[in-house]
């Protein structure tokens, strides 16, 4: 079973189908039968989640991530767009950081979302993980405080040239 971290970021451009307010908008996020609910930001049509939910994943090249954005009203909530993204061609350990134009929209909305594949996915480039940094070497001594004074500079406007004797 693969883990992966799905983080809700943000939404745009979300339509304003209310008469008196802004929309109260929230990402439900389901795969398979698990099922995630953002919390409601109150009249945005730009709203900012930042939040992480996580999922197993049983066959990756299968699985669809379904986010339906909703508007919270008192009565019934009100459907906004919905998108279904494939999550066969993950890179193992790498994030996808990518906006999504939904679809059923009565605008142009996009959601932004950051994909992480914890332990499934392609194999990033070069095979296996890089290799950790080998240490930096030593700073070089400090120079002498106070630094030497610099040359006096040249007087300007330079004197005249001596006049040539005949």
């Amino acid at each position: 079973m693969g883990r992966l971290d799905v983080r809700i970021v943000e939404a745009r451009n979300l339509p304003d189908t209310q008469w008196v307010s802004k929309p109260d908008p929230y990402v439900v996020v389901k795969l398979n039968n698990e099922k995630h609910k953002t919390s409601v930001k109150d009249n945005s049509v730009s709203p900012k989640w930042d939040e992480v939910f996580k999922f197993q994943i049983a066959d990756e090249h299968s699985a669809q991530l379904v986010m339906e954005l909703w508007n919270k009203n008192v009565v019934s909530d009100e459907f906004l767009g919905r998108y279904s993204l494939s999550l066969n061609g993950l890179t193992r350990g790498e994030v996808k950081d990518d906006w999504y134009l939904l679809q059923q929209c009565k605008t142009n909305a996009e959601v932004r979302v950051r994909l992480l594949a914890q332990d499934f996915g392609k194999d990033p480039v070069g095979g296996a993980p890089a290799p950790a940094p080998a240490p930096a070497a030593p700073a070089p001594a400090p120079a002498a405080y106070p630094p030497a004074p610099a040359p006096a500079p040249a007087a300007y406007p330079p004197a005249p040239a001596p006049a040539p004797v005949a």
